[in-house]
């Protein structure tokens, strides 16, 4: 009975321990899904406000430098205080109608912004359109975002003014998010929709071309302002891949982990928690042995004494010294046996006496004398 109790108990210690493995895969699973979001989150806000401060500053540039009112000098002299006093822009460049270069504003040593070739044609067109135009081009410091917006007086457009922002900023924030990740091929990185490279935690792939199944659904992701996440990759790399897209620019930011890393505290537990099953089924069986053998050996011994007893072999004892209840069952029936084995040999004492006095003495004296 004790082996079927303990049998019949395994199945809801089983169950309770899936039902935890279960409720912990899911918390790790939202978890590991909310740092991937919250880590593109933040990567993009930090582009979204180097882009607004980058267009902040090329637009007061451009009111600067279409402000009728001032003399030219001191449009220009503007024009570089503001180039100057931006933690954004480290340059400016003016361009006339038709895109031919004019001038640029450049207080600030550097080396690695394009030189002064002219404003291509869709630019100007984008810029002339939507009142800005972003286009990135690749420098040997990296990419830059090119921005671009009309310089217009009376409403007619008069000549252009960009920049080619660096993304300094960005790189940071991806190298510094990426130590809060495991050690992965492509953990974080910043795309165009079509798949360009434009920020990566290793800077000599940008500009490069990357191939992410979640890429595919850059257009829907944009649509719908959404982030996207899922699990991708062969079976012997699978990532967990979310892909967030930009409000201002058609970019995407990417975070994944390996599913192997990403469930490592996952496995732990499952390991744990299925040896401590083992562990409590196995301590189970062998104490309900022991228990067993516990009851069922002094019941054993009773039995063989009762048996004794029905033999009339009075002396037999139980065997049984235990301080339990059968210990207390032993005592009693090896008093009960004791009094038996008296009462028998005062019986047969008294049969013999009544057999010497019969032989002198009738049998109604015998019985008033025993």
């Amino acid at each position: 009975i004790l082996n079927v109790g303990v049998l019949l108990s395994v199945p809801p210690v089983i169950f309770l321990g899936l039902f935890a493995l279960s409720q912990n895969a899911e918390v790790i699973k939202a978890d590991n899904r909310d740092l991937r979001l919250a880590i593109s989150e933040d990567i993009a806000n930090v582009i979204e406000l180097t882009v607004e401060d980058a267009q902040t500053g090329v637009v007061g540039i451009g009111e600067a430098l279409s402000d009728g009112q001032l003399p030219g000098a001191q449009r220009m002299a503007i024009a570089r205080l503001l180039v100057t006093s931006s933690k954004v822009i480290d340059h400016a460049i003016i361009y006339a109608p038709d895109g031919s270069f004019i001038d640029a504003i450049e207080p600030k040593t550097n080396a690695n912004k394009p030189g002064n070739e002219p404003l291509a044609e869709e630019i100007r067109k984008a810029a002339v359109k939507d009142g800005v135009a972003y286009k990135t081009i690749a420098v040997d410091d990296g990419q830059r975002l090119q921005i671009a917006i009309p310089i217009r007086v009376d409403d007619e457009v008069t000549g252009f003014v960009g920049s080619f922002v660096p993304l300094t900023a960005v790189q940071e924030r991806i190298e510094f998010a990426a130590q809060r990740l495991p050690e992965s091929t492509d953990p974080i990185w910043v795309t165009t929709t079509d798949g360009t490279l434009v920020a990566h935690l290793t800077p000599g792939r940008i500009g490069e071309k990357l191939e992410h199944p979640l890429l595919a659904e850059a257009e829907l992701a944009r649509e719908r302002g959404v982030a996207q996440s899922g699990e991708v990759g062969p079976e012997n790399a699978r990532m967990l891949a979310s892909v967030k897209p930009l409000r201002t620019l058609p970019w995407m930011v990417g975070v994944q982990v390996p599913v192997a890393e990403a469930y490592a505290s996952y496995s732990e537990m499952r390991q744990a928690v299925i040896g401590t099953l083992i562990g409590l089924i196995v301590i189970a069986i062998l104490l309900s042995f022991f228990l067993a053998r516990a009851i069922t050996r002094p019941v054993a011994r009773l039995v063989e004494f009762t048996k004794a007893l029905a033999a009339r072999n009075f002396e037999a004892k139980t065997g049984v010294k235990s301080r339990d209840e059968f210990g207390v069952l032993s005592d009693a029936l090896e008093g009960a046996a004791r009094d038996l084995d008296s009462s028998e040999k005062q019986i047969k004492q008294e049969i013999e006496i009544r057999s010497d006095l019969k032989r002198f003495l009738p049998d109604h004296l015998v019985d008033g004398i025993v």
